[in-house]
């Protein structure tokens, strides 16, 4: 989005609400990114010995680690200062569709890998061949050991290259927002928006030149049908893969976490707060038939390898060569 309204200007101060930013795109499952990706100083993840012992980065608090390499890394690097779009390549989440999903069936076809076109701009704004995410960065949270002053510089030009100081940082509260033309299933509406919430925390290991900076991946809060007691969240452990995946509900594409990306929703797995009330993902509702309040097993379709979206991690992303066949990413 070239133009923000007035009040959502970024403002460089601590818990600063800094108002929806700009377009991420990504490449459709099953394809190589084709477009220019955020580029890093470094060429790949870092080497050194430090740069894989656990426990070893220290965040706001100096004297407790709070940050481990085992939990939720989504990059680590010698690089001080990061643009917000470089910093929402290595935190957007995969996203993965129902195998029957309404939005990706084009006559008796349906649309799987590079085909895939979803989620898809606003119609105010300029139309994609690729999938397109929104992003915001909704909170910074500042070190107290440090100055405040030139936490976030706002680049008013362009958006996405406005600059946060992770010297100065301790967390960032990151969000981002998916657009589907149509909600299908029971009450079905044009122009369907969800979103996630996600947590950042910021470490330094001021000892390595190599890696002196972690971003780590904290928390999820995946939304769903816009009831604040539906929410999926998702407190990160080391048990999680990523990028985060999300289940993307069929028809009514709520949003939900899957910590294991094993295409399945398993509460109090993927799910790890209000456990009894979290919606999970309920494919059965895009029939328009709903069947009870609580969750079942069988309210979920088994997710498919070929209709997964994946973000546009950059090349220094210790998390490209998992999901790499052959040398080449996604």
């Amino acid at each position: 989005m070239s133009r923000l309204p007035s009040s959502w200007r970024p403002i460089p101060a601590v818990h600063a609400l800094l108002g929806m930013i700009l377009v991420l795109a990504l490449p459709p499952a099953s394809r190589a990114w084709q477009a220019p990706m955020p580029q890093a100083t470094t060429t790949g993840p870092p080497t050194a010995e430090c740069c894989q012992e656990a426990g070893r980065w220290t965040g706001a608090d100096q004297d407790e680690p709070d940050i481990d390499y085992e939990v939720g890394i989504l990059w680590t690097g010698p690089d001080r200062e990061m643009t917000i779009e470089r910093l929402a390549a290595y935190a957007a989440p995969v996203l993965w569709f129902s195998p029957d999903e309404p939005l990706l069936k084009k006559g008796p076809r349906r649309l799987k890998g590079r085909d895939i076109k979803l989620p898809v701009p606003f119609p105010f704004e300029q139309a994609s061949d690729q999938p397109v995410v929104y992003f915001r960065v909704r909170r910074i949270l500042h070190r107290g050991d440090e100055p405040q002053s030139g936490i976030y510089v706002a680049d008013t030009a362009d958006r996405q290259q406005s600059v946060v100081d992770l010297r100065k940082v301790a967390g960032i509260d990151l969000d981002f927002f998916f657009y589907y033309p149509m909600d299908l299933g029971g009450n079905p509406h044009k122009h369907d928006v969800e979103y996630i919430e996600t947590r950042l925390a910021v470490g330094r290991l001021d000892d390595c030149s190599e890696c002196p900076f972690v971003l780590g991946l904290m928390r999820a809060n995946a939304k769903a049908h816009g009831i604040l007691w539906f929410d999926n969240t998702l407190e990160v452990d080391a048990s999680a893969r990523l990028p985060l995946h999300i289940l993307v509900e069929e028809g009514k594409h709520a949003s939900c976490t899957d910590k294991n990306a094993d295409g399945q929703f398993t509460p109090g797995y993927d799910v790890t707060e209000r456990v009894n009330d979290a919606w999970g993902v309920r494919d059965t509702l895009g029939t328009g038939r709903f069947f009870t309040g609580d969750y079942k097993s069988w309210m979920t379709k088994i997710r498919q390898d070929d209709t997964k979206v994946f973000p546009p991690l950059p090349e220094d992303s210790p998390l490209r060569l998992e999901w790499s066949v052959q040398g080449e990413y996604a």
